[in-house]
């Protein structure tokens, strides 16, 4: 059986209402004395007592967690935002109950199962963002605070995210600075992130004069296996493309196996940029890769400080915060491409 305080009244020879005083710091209003502090505090010791937290948090109001939902747990672009969560929410007192569905298909239900749990509020970052807004309504209406963090959808909602197009277009005007002129994109899928990604590069060949050829574009999803399949269908075709730019790394992993599987050589035959993950790429393959490093520590600093402000009643005007990220440039993209 649990150690109750009714077993550490027993110990220290006092009333439970006294080791509740002495424990939520309210001894000395209530007359309690130092010797008898010092008493409850030892029988504490004694007796292995934990406090029930959930329980004396739900006597407040509130639990001091925030249920985390993310997409993925196993690269490091979602465990370095999960530990920075971790530490900002730490950092306030708060803690995390995480989450990460084992199918797309289950994100609303893990999401209501997060709410089940009563945490004080959500960060989120559903894979399929914008499928969700009945859900979304639902936890507006249970006057849950909820925020995105990595992309948002569209308002009223509160997010915060990097500036996919601007970003995408710094990744394709560095390819059209190496000399590529047939530069292919895999897209992510039909997200409002994915749909951003597209259109800066778009808007890259578009001011760079170059010609937008829709056979160059092929619709993926943020996997290796959709990398290497869109690879693969582009690689097929003729004329082959000079570049690619990946929606992300993970399709940017796939993309290399497929160009190699084909006994090309990235870059001198085909250069290939990512997107977002900055994974060690040491782990998947022999070519350093061409990518953008978002902002990991400041995306969950963000996130956090802005579901602590909805808790705490705010109405905070921005509603999505978009931070810049960097262009980091590897050997994946390093070799000058003839014309």
């Amino acid at each position: 059986m649990p150690v109750s305080m009714s077993h550490v009244a027993k110990e220290a020879a006092v009333s439970r209402v006294t080791v509740s005083n002495v424990l939520n710091g309210k001894w000395q209003e209530k007359g309690v004395s130092e010797e008898t502090r010092q008493r409850v505090l030892a029988a504490v010791r004694k007796t292995g007592y934990r406090p029930n937290l959930l329980a004396r948090n739900l006597q407040r109001g509130c639990t001091m967690t925030l249920g985390v939902q993310l997409p993925d747990f196993r690269y490091d672009h979602w465990l370095g935002i999960l530990t920075e969560l971790d530490r900002a929410a730490r950092t306030e007192g708060y803690h995390l109950l995480l989450n990460a569905p084992a199918t797309w298909n289950d994100e609303a239900e893990e999401i209501r199962r997060l709410y089940d749990h009563r945490v004080d509020g959500l960060i989120l970052s559903p894979r399929l963002i914008d499928a969700h807004q009945e859900l979304y309504t639902w936890l507006s209406a249970a006057h849950t605070p909820f925020v995105f963090v990595g992309a948002a959808p569209e308002c009223p909602y509160y997010g915060v995210e990097v500036d996919n197009l601007q970003l995408s277009k710094l990744v394709t005007c560095h390819l059209i600075e190496q000399k590529c002129v047939r530069i292919a994109h895999i897209t992510g899928g039909e997200s409002r992130q994915a749909r951003e990604r597209t259109q800066g590069y778009q808007q890259a060949l578009r001011e760079a004069g170059l010609a937008q050829d829709s056979s160059l574009i092929v619709e993926g999803h943020y996997t290796v296996e959709a990398g290497t399949t869109a690879m693969t269908e582009l690689l097929s075709r003729s004329p082959r493309p000079d570049a690619v730019y990946c929606a992300n790394d993970l399709i940017a992993i796939g993309a290399i196996r497929a160009i190699e599987s084909f006994g090309f050589r990235v870059p001198q035959d085909l250069a290939v940029a990512g997107h977002g993950d900055d994974i060690p790429f040491t782990w998947f393959t022999r070519t350093p890769l061409t990518t953008v490093r978002e902002p990991r520590e400041r995306l969950a600093q963000e996130a956090v400080n802005l579901v602590l402000r909805l808790i705490r009643g705010e109405n905070p005007k921005q509603r999505v915060v978009q931070l810049p990220g960097e262009l980091v440039v590897r050997q994946s993209t390093r070799t000058i491409h003839c014309v």
